[in-house]
C-alpha cells in the first residue's frame, strides 16, 4: 500500500521565470543523487561513464547548480537501481548581477 506523503521538495521548471511545482512522492524516502551514489559505492566519474553523462554535469546535479532532464533522470535512476521518483534534485537559486 502506498501513502501519499508531501515533503518540502520541489521540481523546478525554468522557462524565463521560475515556476515551482510541488512533487508528490508515494512511499519510501527520497534521497539525493550523492546519497544514492555513495550507497552504490560509485565515484562521480564511475556514474558518469555508466550513464553516459558528463562528469561535470553529475557534479552540478549533486550541488544543485543544474537539474537533469528526463532522460538523464531515467539513466541515473536505472544505474542506481531506483525509481525516478526516489531521487531528489534540489536546485540552488543563483542571483546574477546585471
Amino acid at each position: 500500500m502506498y501513502i501519499l506523503s508531501l515533503k518540502n521538495n520541489f521540481l523546478c521548471g525554468i522557462t524565463g521565470t521560475v515556476e515551482l511545482i510541488p512533487v508528490f512522492h508515494f512511499g519510501g524516502d527520497l534521497m539525493t543523487l550523492r546519497e544514492a551514489r555513495f550507497r552504490k559505492g560509485l565515484r562521480q566519474m564511475d556514474l558518469a561513464i555508466r550513464c553516459q553523462i558528463n562528469a561535470t554535469k553529475i557534479s552540478h546535479f549533486e550541488t544543485g547548480l543544474m537539474l537533469p532532464n528526463f532522460n538523464e533522470k531515467m539513466a541515473l535512476a536505472a544505474i542506481l537501481g531506483l525509481e525516478v521518483g526516489d531521487l531528489e534534485f534540489p536546485l540552488v537559486a543563483q542571483v546574477r548581477g546585471s
